[in-house]
């Protein structure tokens, strides 16, 4: 059996969440930004799976933090996505780009933390700059992903942050029509004392 190079090494610590044998496999000479034959970074694997001190030794290596994957998200989209707040926390220190758009559907790390009622980590990219508003390809904006959802904790603090009621989706489908259709009447009746118009 042949023996890992410092790159796999890297890339497989990274998944694992293994910091000390991160460090090794730098140490050995492994490229921070090395990617499997898929086209995953180590960053994105530690991300994605909420190692947050790999996370930390990675971006104090150099480890580039917009990098995309073979997926085209980058690893704070990860982060978002999986509700890893503290993950999250340590790329917007590290100037992970807070309104990065998935070059399929333009999708943002706060479309994916809102889809998914993932609310600290909203607040923490709202408070970093993201953009409340921020449309889709389609249309879609976070308030009616999260309404979609009936991610009501999640529709106040977009509410608290000025989010657009009247955006629709390139279908016609605002947030409240969104709600309705899901049968979240308490998220409904938020959005309507918001004033939110059928």
């Amino acid at each position: 059996m042949r023996a890992e190079t410092p790159n796999e090494a890297l890339l497989h610590a990274a998944g694992e969440g293994d910091a000390d044998g991160v460090k090794a496999a730098l140490d050995r000479g492994a490229d921070v930004n090395a990617k499997t034959a898929g086209g995953w970074n180590a960053l994105s694997n530690a991300c994605r799976h909420g190692h947050d001190e790999t996370v930390e030794v990675l971006v104090a290596h150099g480890a580039k933090v917009n990098e995309r994957d073979k997926e085209g998200r980058t690893p704070l989209m990860w982060a978002a996505d999986l509700g890893h707040t503290k993950t999250v926390n340590a790329l917007i220190m590290a100037k992970a780009d807070v309104r990065a758009r998935t070059e399929k559907g333009g999708y943002t790390a706060l479309m994916y933390a809102c889809e998914f009622g993932k609310n600290e980590v909203a607040a923490a990219l709202l408070a970093a700059g993201a953009d409340v508003n921020g449309k889709t390809a389609s249309g879609e904006t976070p308030l009616i992903a999260a309404a979609r959802g009936g991610h009501k904790d999640t529709v106040k603090l977009l509410l608290e942050k000025k989010a657009d009621l009247a955006a629709k989706t390139k279908k016609g489908k605002t947030a409240l029509s969104e709600a309705g259709e899901g049968g979240y009447k308490e998220v409904v009746e938020m959005l309507r004392k918001a004033g939110a118009k059928s």
